[in-house]
């Protein structure tokens, strides 16, 4: 369920996360997140669900390699070399 709630920005650029929102998310002290700036959003992740997506990237970029690597190495393709 989407939730919606106003905070304050402290003196300091420091906010609190709604007790509510910690408790949703499973958020502990001194947990760490990752903070995206998106055009005039900010965005907070959990640092673990960040990193967890950037390794199933990782992955399938791996996986995608040979595949790739046979389209990039095929020799019929070198007759494009003179143009570019």
């Amino acid at each position: 369920m989407n939730k919606m709630k106003t905070v304050e920005l402290g003196s300091r650029g420091q906010l609190v996360i709604p007790q509510e929102f910690r408790k949703d998310l499973d958020l502990k002290e001194k947990e760490t997140l990752v903070i995206i700036e998106k055009g005039d959003e900010l965005i907070l992740k959990k640092q673990s669900s960040v990193l967890e997506k950037l390794e199933e990237k990782e992955r399938l970029i791996l996986w995608s390699m040979p595949a790739l690597k046979r389209v990039w190495d095929n020799p019929k393709d070198d007759v494009w070399e003179k143009y570019l």
